[in-house]
């Protein structure tokens, strides 16, 4: 159930960053970006580098959903020795 809801919590904003990658294209950059600051069109490397920041941050998210959903579920290694009652 942990395993689960921790690759749900983290996936899902991987899938949004991947499907905002996916829309981000000129008419959308068009829409958003230039009509609002018409009187300073932003350089042209603003679109591609929004594009590929969302894909590389989606995937890195992805990534930590996948670890984290693992860990969460992985057996524990026992380290140290057990503890012990008071001592007399």
């Amino acid at each position: 159930m942990l395993r689960k809801l921790v690759f749900l919590v983290l996936a899902a904003p991987a899938a949004v960053l991947l499907w905002f990658a996916e829309i981000a294209n000129g008419s959308w950059f068009e829409r958003h970006v230039v009509v609002p600051a018409y009187r300073l069109p932003p350089p042209p490397w603003v679109l591609p580098a929004l594009r590929l920041g969302a894909v590389g941050l989606g995937l890195l998210v992805a990534a930590c959903a996948f670890a984290a959903s693992r860990r969460a579920t992985a057996p524990r290694l026992r380290t140290g020795s057990r503890t012990r009652g008071p001592r007399p």
